[in-house]
């Protein structure tokens, strides 16, 4: 067999991810003939600055397959561009690769977001589709084109829908006509061409993983947090689910099978298999119970087919939609009101009859959705990730200074201004990736906005406690070799001249006003840092934590920001499933060099989708009378003060 070259799109998506993993695992047909052979090469489109960025970014996004993390730049190679763009903003060396060697493709991106404006979805999947066929067209190697639509270009008819069927005339939402515009574009190109259909796509059934938790996954959620009362459907309805490995690896043995070719599948479940509403309740009651402890009231099921008209009509408006639970729940209705009924009868002939047993894999599925409570995955970093979550306006999150002249609130976008402000100070000082940055001072919001800073900047903190004697200090400066020095406590101010060091020392919050700074002031307006910059590789050095050298010479372990969005994500998982989805109140009054305290304050509350306060305590000596001020909900401490 000749060498095969597949170029993917969507790769970063969910189903994109799962199409590369089957792409290197190689599928077998029923006569045991390898299709996809382990020599071929996978091309996949990302959106990035670079190569190197691309890499970083599917590095990043595949972090928990090593697999597909290893075969990034070896057998997946990762190609700069934009389907949304004329020839997808390739590079000429690109193009004429792409053109010249591609034997295959598959085409798995959209936008499937049924609350978007029309626009976006247009330029998306039709215009991204007919930019995607338009470089087809000029492969002269080209085998197949594999174009990934969806069960639902079917549109507003119900019954019976045949693999056959020509898309519908009247749709749902938006991204069912934009998906039938672009299933038309596709079929009147010319090309050696396979259409897949798949149902809803949920997360793998044997991890679980997926990278956003809509459809099925938001009433999964509501249910989860007891604020479902009433299903507006029957016991008896059916929810077109399938796991997306399932349809992975369809995708993949249609794409190189011989009599695929000219023809279209719906990768759906049998309608016999299909879990009825009232049976996927129960079971998702019986988990919450084993899992979680929580008992779920058994939510009323009364069909209001009325609803379906209602949804379709919402989201056949315009514009992008706000996100509400009411109109979450509308824009949802026709797929949970749904009367088609998918045939497969292409698609039993060639891959066989699909036993999709449900049960076995829903708990994978419950599980990993609230392991990330219910959270988009991303390749953002911790440090990004917290700036979307202080944007926030649904869950608000909310900080306080604790100080002797009172309370001071500060809210989440004054907060990321203020991060910006620090992030302009760090980059005026030509400050870059992998630099140590060291920082020391009580408890306040400056101090966690300058760690948010240096991580959005993809250097390296090294937090010190700001009692550390000078010799200590010198040593802990030396050995982390930071060459930047943050301080905002007068007491680590005052150890300073003591160290013979050549490090610039930049005085923050109260001690900033003392200092000669050539800097913009901290009320000067900055815009909201921009989180699309180019992502640390996850595997770089994130921060420094020393030890307290109580026991020897102090001794720094190192965090990579993979492992610290990973810590935060675990710890907030050490909480109830009640308390990660009710209002979180914290107080932070350990060192912020602290291990712990550094990482549940400074990380954990931006991977919880709740609204929160954070309390910072400027002095510990205080928290006595703090704590019946905050009532905090969530509580760490040390032995010492509990004692």
């Amino acid at each position: 067999m000749d060498r095969q070259s597949f170029f993917v799109t969507g790769a970063t998506g969910l189903l994109g991810t799962e199409v590369c993993a089957s792409l290197l695992s190689g599928i077998s047909n029923t006569d045991g003939e390898m299709h996809s052979p382990t020599d071929s090469i996978i091309r996949v489109l990302v959106r990035a600055g670079s190569v190197e960025e691309a890499a970083t970014r599917l590095r990043s996004l595949w972090w928990d397959d090593e697999r597909l993390k290893n075969a990034v730049g070896l057998r997946i190679l990762p190609v700069t561009g934009d389907i949304t763009q004329e020839r997808l903003a390739l590079s000429e060396e690109a193009y004429t690769s792409l053109r010249t060697d591609t034997t295959h493709i598959i085409h798995c991106a959209a936008d499937t977001g049924v609350q978007q404006s029309r626009q976006t979805l247009w330029q998306i999947n039709v215009e991204g589709t007919r930019h995607v066929v338009e470089l087809a067209k000029a492969m002269p190697q080209l085998q197949r084109f594999t174009y990934v639509s969806t069960a639902y270009v079917a549109g507003t008819r119900g019954g019976i829908v045949n693999e056959d069927d020509a898309v519908g005339n009247r749709f749902y939402s938006h991204y069912e006509a934009s998906k039938a515009e672009a299933e038309k574009v596709v079929r009147s190109a010319g090309l050696p061409l396979t259409v897949c259909r798949p149902g809803m796509i949920v997360g793998n059934s044997t991890t679980g993983r997926t990278r956003n938790f809509n459809t099925v996954y938001y009433v999964l959620k509501l249910m989860l947090q007891g604020k479902l009362p009433l299903l507006p459907v029957s016991k008896r309805q059916t929810v077109n689910v399938v796991p997306v490995d399932y349809v992975a690896k369809q995708v993949v043995a249609l794409t190189l099978h011989p009599e695929a070719l000219g023809a279209t599948f719906h990768l759906v479940a049998p309608a016999d298999q299909l879990p009825q509403v009232g049976e996927l309740v129960q079971e998702v009651i019986r988990w919450a119970e084993a899992n979680l402890n929580v008992s779920i009231r058994q939510p009323l099921c009364m069909p209001l087919p009325l609803l379906r008209n209602i949804g379709k009509h919402y989201n056949v408006g315009e514009q992008a939609k706000r996100h509400t639970m009411l109109s979450n729940l509308t824009a949802l209705m026709p797929y949970f009101l749904d009367d088609h009924r998918f045939d497969r009868t292409h698609t039993d002939r060639l891959t066989g009859r699909y036993q999709m047993e449900w049960r076995k894999f829903l708990p994978s599925l419950l599980s990993f959705a609230c392991r990330h409570n219910f959270m988009r995955l991303s390749d953002k970093t911790i440090f990004q990730q917290a700036v979307d979550r202080r944007n926030s306006s649904h869950y608000p999150i909310t900080y306080y200074n604790i100080t002797a002249e009172g309370i001071k609130r500060v809210t989440g976008r004054e907060m990321n201004e203020r991060i910006a402000y620090y992030v302009s100070c760090l980059r005026s000082m030509d400050v870059k990736e992998a630099d140590r940055v060291a920082l020391s001072g009580i408890n306040c919001t400056d101090h966690a906005a300058i760690d948010q800073a240096i991580g959005l900047v993809g250097a390296t903190s090294v937090p010190i406690y700001y009692t550390t004697p000078a010799d200590e200090l010198a040593l802990l400066l030396r050995k982390s070799g930071a060459r930047w020095f943050f301080v905002g406590d007068e007491r680590m101010l005052q150890n300073l001249p003591a160290i013979d060091s050549d490090v610039k020392i930049i005085p923050f919050g109260p001690l900033e006003k003392k200092a000669d700074l050539h800097h913009p002031t901290p009320n000067t307006h900055h815009p909201t840092p921009n989180t699309h910059h180019p992502s640390p590789n996850t595997d770089h050095l994130a921060t420094i934590r020393y030890t307290s050298g109580t026991t020897g010479e102090p001794k720094g372990v190192m965090f990579s920001f993979r492992q610290l969005k990973w810590m935060g994500e675990v710890l907030t998982n050490l909480l109830p499933w009640r308390d990660r989805n009710s209002e979180m109140r914290y107080l932070s009054f350990l060192p912020m060099s602290h291990v712990v305290e550094g990482i549940l304050a400074a990380y954990a509350p931006y991977c919880m989708l709740c609204k929160a306060e954070i309390y910072y305590l400027a002095d510990f000596q205080q928290l006595a009378k703090a704590l019946p001020i905050v009532r905090p909900t969530v509580f760490f401490s040390v032995p010492r003060f509990y004692e």
